[in-house]
């Protein structure tokens, strides 16, 4: 599972690098050589450690200026980063709405169970499913990061 933290962006010394800060409880940090693969919008990837009562360990991507890598911060400031759909997942949504048939087995019912549990797809009474909007702004996506289409 990926977590991340609300931080200030700024640029970096080089092209591919920012610098971020955040504050926690009055102190500020500043993280001057982060790989944007690490950022997404104002949010950092960071691992957790370990826990106490209300505080979570957590590991940056690279060091603070004073404080290392590793620090202590209050639980809320952390929160779970939205899973991202794998191709396959891609695949079911897109016949999902389309209406195209599956050949069903243990990966469709897998990639069934993970799109309809993470709000891309519903499941009605009668066993049919439907893409929902947030499915379709998964498929969005997925459809402009795609290559150009070699018929075209």
């Amino acid at each position: 599972m990926a977590f991340r933290i609300k931080v200030h962006v700024q640029p970096g010394m080089f092209a591919s690098e920012r610098t971020v800060s955040f504050t926690v409880d009055d102190q500020r940090y500043e993280v001057p050589a982060v790989d944007e693969f690490h950022l997404h919008g104002d949010d950092l990837d960071v691992e957790i450690l370990d826990e106490a009562p209300g505080l979570l360990k957590i590991r940056l991507p690279s060091d603070t200026v004073a404080a290392g890598r590793t620090l202590w911060i209050p639980q809320g400031l952390v929160k779970k980063a939205p899973r991202e759909p794998c191709e396959y997942e891609i695949k079911v949504l897109r016949a999902i709405r389309d209406q195209t048939p599956l050949d069903w087995g243990a990966a469709v019912g897998q990639a069934l169970e993970v799109c309809t549990g993470s709000g891309w797809a519903t499941r009605d009474v009668c066993g049919r499913f439907a893409v929902t909007p947030r499915g379709e702004a998964v498929l969005a996506a997925a459809d402009s990061n795609s290559p150009p289409d070699e018929a075209a």
